[in-house]
């Protein structure tokens, strides 16, 4: 198999606990949970809709933040 040369660029935003950011004039709230059992985990949760995403799974909940 041959290997693709992929160009990577470092991101313009990062945070460290908490990053508020609007998608189409809707709030989108991304947190940071630390690493458990992997890297890291990072929830979207979209109060309007109270729609909870993390680790891939959709709730309709808010995320449990200590």
């Amino acid at each position: 198999m041959e290997r693709m040369q992929v160009n990577t660029r470092l991101p313009d935003d990062t945070f460290e606990d908490a990053f508020d950011i609007y998608l189409s004039g809707r709030k989108v709230e991304l947190r940071y949970h630390r690493p458990k059992d992997r890297l890291g985990s990072i929830s979207l949760f979209v109060p309007d809709q109270k729609s909870d995403i993390s680790n891939g799974l959709a709730t309709n909940r808010p995320p449990a933040v200590p």
